[in-house]
């Protein structure tokens, strides 16, 4: 789920939305015949009925994609991080006993513990905003290529 499609399709809406507007109220506002003005009012029902039904799928798509997309990297950083916690405690168990008699149990614990928190600190939520930033850029890029390619065939 990308932020362009998103910000496109707000976009999208919003013109929609002033077209409604501005374009069905010029044509009407010249007329004193009640049936021109109850038929505008029956086509403005029907394209905000339109317009909000579509405003909400937006929502709806917005939010699921958020919620898979910080529930899927939170999973990965997760994983991450155990596996990491799980190789280094089996590096530990694999050194000799020297190598306890030299350091403190107390920082070889709070080690073990910061070291896999500062790592699940730089992969999840960094990787997570490079990504969305990258996918909003090339959404962003394919959507001006396509707009400004049926933009040019009109003209």
């Amino acid at each position: 789920m990308s932020i362009g499609s998103i910000c496109f399709s707000l976009d999208s809406l919003f013109v929609l939305c002033l077209e409604m507007i501005v374009l069905m109220v010029y044509p009407v506002a010249k007329s004193d015949d009640q049936d021109i003005w109850d038929a505008a009012a029956e086509d403005y029902r029907q394209q905000s009925y339109t317009i909000s039904l579509q405003w909400l799928a937006v929502m709806v798509v917005a939010l699921v994609g958020n919620i898979v997309l910080f529930w899927g990297f939170g999973q990965a950083s997760e994983r991450m991080t155990k596996r990491l916690r799980d190789d280094a405690f089996k590096s530990l168990l694999r050194q000799e006993v020297a190598f306890f008699d030299k350091r403190d149990v107390g920082r070889i614990t709070s080690e073990l513990a910061e070291d896999a928190t500062r790592i699940q600190s730089y992969t999840g939520d960094p990787i997570r905003q490079f990504l969305m930033s990258l996918s909003s850029m090339l959404a962003g890029i394919v959507v001006a290529l396509v707009v400004s390619s049926c933009c040019s065939a009109l003209f």
